[in-house]
């Protein structure tokens, strides 16, 4: 709640906070400026969270195993920003288009089911979960799960409620 001059320009994050962060990350990357993912693990906010490394993807831009400064405050706002159940769809279905070709493929779904419920199922019992689940909402049976169809999914199990992350 602050007048909007405590705010950067175009950006829904306060110089206070900014600063914040700012002494934060350089804990994390121990003064070179870049954040590995092992670092990025060490987050509070991250613990247990089996998405962490996908988030450590998606916040990596650039692709070379490290966040930059500018990588991180962006992800962050990014997630700051996710207030819409669509929007809290999107992100949860970039989080599972593992090869980013812009579909949730069964195999991704396996993959991204088999992190969170770790060993709590066989691979058997995974796979039939993601054959049905496929079946259910797979509109236009090409197989794979559009975000439109994943949103639908996400919205008959209340998934991206499940989803939130707090920063």
């Amino acid at each position: 709640m602050g007048n909007s001059s405590s705010r950067i320009p175009g950006e829904g994050i306060s110089k206070k906070e900014l600063e914040r962060m700012h002494r934060r990350f350089q804990r994390l990357s121990n003064g070179t400026e870049r954040v590995g993912l092992a670092a990025f693990q060490t987050v509070p906010e991250l613990a247990g969270n089996p998405f962490v490394p996908r988030i450590f993807q998606l916040f990596d831009v650039n692709k070379d195993g490290n966040i930059s400064w500018q990588e991180f405050t962006a992800g962050v706002e990014y997630l700051g920003k996710l207030s819409t159940d669509e929007e809290k769809s999107m992100f949860a279905f970039q989080l599972y288009d593992l090869d980013a070709n812009g579909f949730v493929s069964a195999n991704e779904l396996f993959q991204m089911l088999k992190l969170l419920m770790g060993r709590a199922l066989s691979d058997a019992q995974l796979d039939q979960i993601v054959r049905s689940t496929v079946a259910e909402h797979d509109e236009d049976g090409d197989g794979q799960l559009s975000p439109s169809e994943f949103s639908k999914l996400l919205s008959a199990s209340d998934l991206e409620h499940k989803l939130a992350i707090n920063f």
